[in-house]
C-alpha cells in the first residue's frame, strides 16, 4: 500500500504536470512539499508586496481618468466572480466586465454574471462565439486528451485572448484583472523561474512566457502539436495535425489581431492583476464572499467538486479524471493553504460523476463516441494514471444506447 504524504494527498507516483516523480521521504513528507517549503517564503512575499502596491496602483490609474479603470475577465466561475466583487467592493474601480460565451456554460452561470454585474453596477460586454465552430474544437480536444489540455490552450489562446486584446486596444484600459487563484499563480511562478531569471511580481504582471504567446498564435499551435506528436503514432499524428491546423486557421482568421494591431498591442503597458490570488487565501473565505452577493455554484456540476464552475467541457474532463490524479491536483491547493487535507478529500469524495449529464454534454458537442485518437487510445498506460477508465466506459455505454 502506498504511504500518503503527511502534509498533502500525494503518494509515490509520477506528476504528469511537472514531469517529475513524486516520492515520500523517510520523514513522511513528499518531495513536492519539501521543495515547497523552500520556495513558499518568496512566493508569499510576492503576494504581500502586491497587496501593498494595489492601493497606489489603483489611485494612480483613477487620477489618469480613463473611461474604465480596469477590465475584469469574467467567466462566471467562482474565481473571476470573486475578483469582480473585490475590484468593486474593496477598491471601488470603474470596471468593464468582459466575457466570451463559447456555448459551454453550465446552467445558471449567465444568471450569476447578470446578478453580480447588476448588483455591483458594472458594465458588462459578452461576446458570443458560434457554437458549431467551438464545438468542433471541443470535439477535437476531448478525443485527443493527453496531459496538456489542447482544447483549453486553443480556446484561450486563439479565441478568448485575441477578442480581449482588441477590447484593450479599442478602449485603452490600463489594467486587466483576472480570477487566477493563489495556487495557480504560485505554481506558474515555479514554472517561470526555470525559464526567466528576471521575473517581476507574478501577482501584478503577466508571466513573461505567457505574455509572449498572447499574440503569437503559431506558438500556441506549436505547443499543441508538440503534445500530439508526443502522444500519437506518426501516421495518426499527420492526420491530427492537419485537423488542428484547419481549426486553428479558422479561429485566427475570425478572431486574430492583424499585424498592425499586434504591433500596437505590444507597445501597450498594462497591469495584469491576479486579484483573487492576492486577496483570497482560503476557499472558505472565497465562498463566504461569493455567498454575500448571491453567487451559487451551478446546480448541474458534473461532480461535487466546487472547481471549474463555469465550463461544461472542463466538467467533462474533471468527471473522467482519476481519483489518483485529483489527489495530485488538490495537493497543490493544500500546499498553497487554500484548503486543508480534510477539505480536499471532502471535495473529491463529495459525489460520483453524473454520467447522464456528462454524456448529454458529450452528445451536445457532436460526439457519438468518447474515443481517444492518440496511441493505444484509453488503453495507453499513461491514462490509467490520469483518467477513470470505468467512468469513461459508462459514458461510452450510455452514448451507445442513445
Amino acid at each position: 500500500m502506498n504511504v500518503e504524504c503527511q502534509r498533502c494527498l500525494n503518494v509515490n507516483s509520477f506528476d504528469t504536470l511537472l514531469q517529475k516523480p513524486i516520492r515520500i521521504s523517510s520523514n513522511g513528507s513528499c518531495n513536492q512539499c519539501i521543495e515547497w517549503e523552500k520556495t513558499f517564503p518568496d512566493l508569499e512575499n510576492y503576494r504581500i508586496n502586491a497587496q501593498k502596491q494595489l492601493s497606489k496602483i489603483f489611485k494612480k490609474i483613477k487620477q489618469e481618468k480613463h473611461q474604465y479603470d480596469a477590465l475584469v475577465s469574467l467567466s462566471g466561475g467562482k474565481d473571476s466572480s470573486a475578483a469582480l466583487i473585490l475590484a468593486k467592493e474593496k477598491y471601488n474601480l470603474n470596471i468593464l466586465a468582459f466575457t466570451t460565451d463559447k456555448g459551454n456554460f453550465y446552467d445558471g452561470v449567465k444568471e450569476n454574471m447578470n446578478q453580480l454585474t447588476d448588483r455591483l453596477g458594472i458594465d458588462h460586454v459578452l461576446i458570443r462565439t458560434p457554437k458549431p465552430l467551438l464545438n468542433r474544437l471541443f470535439r477535437f480536444g476531448i478525443t485527443t486528451l493527453s496531459t496538456g489540455g489542447i482544447q483549453c490552450k486553443i480556446c484561450g489562446g486563439l479565441v478568448h485572448l485575441p477578442i480581449l486584446n482588441k477590447f484593450l486596444l479599442n478602449n485603452e484600459i490600463p489594467i486587466i484583472i483576472t480570477g487566477l487563484d493563489l495556487w495557480e499563480i504560485q505554481v506558474g511562478t515555479i514554472f517561470e523561474k526555470n525559464k526567466c531569471k528576471n521575473l517581476v511580481n507574478p501577482f501584478l504582471y503577466t508571466f513573461p512566457t505567457q505574455r509572449e504567446r498572447w499574440n503569437k498564435y503559431n506558438m500556441v499551435i506549436g505547443d499543441c502539436l508538440d503534445l500530439l506528436k508526443r502522444f500519437s503514432e506518426e501516421e495518426k499524428y499527420l492526420e491530427l495535425k492537419k485537423e488542428l491546423i484547419q481549426i486553428s486557421n479558422e479561429l485566427i482568421s475570425r478572431y486574430g489581431l492583424s499585424s498592425t494591431q499586434i504591433e500596437e498591442f505590444n507597445k501597450m503597458e498594462f497591469y495584469d492583476i491576479g486579484l483573487t490570488g492576492i486577496e483570497i487565501t482560503s476557499k472558505k473565505q472565497q465562498l463566504q464572499l461569493l455567498d454575500r452577493y448571491g453567487w451559487t455554484p451551478p446546480k448541474d456540476l458534473f461532480t461535487g467538486e466546487i472547481i471549474g464552475t463555469d465550463c461544461k467541457i472542463g466538467g467533462v474532463i474533471n468527471a473522467i479524471t482519476s481519483f489518483k490524479q485529483k489527489r495530485k491536483m488538490w495537493s497543490y491547493r493544500i500546499r498553497s493553504g487554500l484548503v486543508t487535507k480534510e477539505e480536499a478529500l471532502n471535495e473529491i469524495n463529495r459525489k460520483k460523476p453524473n454520467i447522464d449529464k456528462v454524456t448529454d454534454t458529450v452528445k451536445e458537442i457532436g460526439l457519438k463516441s468518447l474515443e481517444n485518437h492518440l496511441t493505444l487510445g484509453w488503453q495507453n498506460h499513461i491514462y490509467k494514471e490520469l483518467y477513470n477508465l470505468e467512468v469513461i466506459k459508462k459514458i461510452e455505454e450510455r452514448l451507445n444506447h442513445l
